[in-house]
C-alpha cells in the first residue's frame, strides 16, 4: 500500500521528507487509517518507504550480481542459477508492477519471487558452509 504513493519509478507524491513524517513512516506500531469506504488512507511519508525499498533493491541486486560473478569460478552453475533467476525476475516484476500501476497479480508474484530469492540465498549459504567437523575449504 505504500508503493501507491510513488506511481513513477523515481518520483513520489507529497512531501515525503518532512521531519515528523519520516519517523512515522518507519514506525512498525503506527496505525492505518481507513476512509468511509474501508480503503487505507495514504500519508505523504509512505513514499519514503517505497523509495527506500527501491533503493535497497538496487543495492541488493548489485551485490547479488557481484556475488554470482565471484562465485561462478568456484561453484557449479546449478548452485547459482536459482539465485540469478530469482534476482533478475524480482527486478523485472518490480519495475513492471510500477509501470502498470501495481496490479494485484504482479505484486503477489513480486512477493512470491522474494520468497524464492530468500530460499535460494539460504540454499547457497548452506552449500558454502562446510560440514561440522570437516576441514574448511582452501
Amino acid at each position: 500500500y505504500a508503493s501507491a504513493s510513488c506511481p513513477g519509478l523515481v518520483q513520489c507524491e507529497g512531501d515525503m521528507l518532512a521531519a515528523g513524517k519520516m519517523a512515522d513512516a518507519f514506525n512498525p506500531l503506527r496505525g492505518i487509517t481507513l476512509d468511509e469506504g474501508g480503503k487505507a488512507v495514504r500519508t505523504d511519508a509512505l513514499g519514503l518507504i517505497s523509495m527506500a525499498h527501491r533503493s535497497f533493491a538496487f543495492i541488493t541486486a548489485a551485490y547479488l550480481a557481484w556475488l554470482v560473478r565471484r562465485l561462478k569460478l568456484s561453484l557449479p552453475a546449478r548452485n547459482l542459477l536459482p539465485l540469478s533467476l530469482f534476482s533478475i525476475s524480482q527486478i523485472v516484476v518490480g519495475v513492471t508492477s510500477i509501470w502498470l500501476d501495481m496490479p494485484l497479480l504482479l505484486v503477489t508474484l513480486h512477493n512470491a519471487l522474494a520468497a524464492g530469492l530468500l530460499l535460494s540465498s539460504v540454499n547457497l549459504l548452506h552449500r558454502l558452509t562446510p560440514a561440522t567437523g570437516s576441514e574448511p575449504p582452501g
